[in-house]
């Protein structure tokens, strides 16, 4: 459910055609630091318009990336991404050995960042992964009704920027 000014602003960005995950990633960056910031009982983010000032960062570093390149660009971006994924899950592994092998896994078999998150969250011990899936839960009832869809999403989202939190990982973009 988009207000109207929310869905102005999305046509706006799909006007600039830049590839959807820029702006997932603003986005995303965005709902990161307002949990990050956010009081215990205060929501999280509530409308696009208060993503709007990270997504145009994202936009303008895609385009200054980008500008004069071809249709090559964005694979260039995403090689980027998964090169800094594999070195902070490298440190990781170095910090804290009781990720070791949970890591070498996703490194040989993982591509994707939630892929990753998935793994490292399926490597904490029972009590941690039980407590992570008590906040995520936690996180997503207090959102605006979803979708399924929009739900497992959430989940996904929550489950990573938690994570990210709890293991002092950096953001892979």
């Amino acid at each position: 459910m988009l207000s109207p000014l929310d869905a102005e602003l999305l046509s706006e960005w799909a006007a600039l055609h830049v590839p959807y995950e820029v702006v997932a990633r603003g986005i995303r960056k965005a709902a990161e630091r307002a949990l990050w910031d956010a009081r215990p009982d205060e929501p999280g983010l509530r409308s696009l318009r208060a993503c709007r000032r990270e997504v145009k960062a994202e936009i303008k570093k895609y385009l200054d990336r980008c500008a004069g390149g071809t249709s090559d660009a964005k694979p260039v971006l995403e090689a980027d991404r998964i090169r800094k994924l594999r070195a902070a899950l490298r440190k990781l592994a170095r910090a804290q050995p009781r990720f070791a092998e949970a890591i070498g896994r996703a490194l040989d078999k993982v591509s994707t960042e939630d892929q990753v998150m998935a793994v490292l969250a399926r490597s904490l011990p029972f009590e941690e992964r039980r407590g992570l899936a008590r906040q995520v839960r936690q996180r997503v009832a207090e959102a605006k009704p979803l979708s399924p869809a929009g739900r497992r999403m959430s989940r996904h989202f929550h489950r990573g920027a938690l994570l990210r939190q709890m293991l002092e990982l950096p953001t892979f973009w």
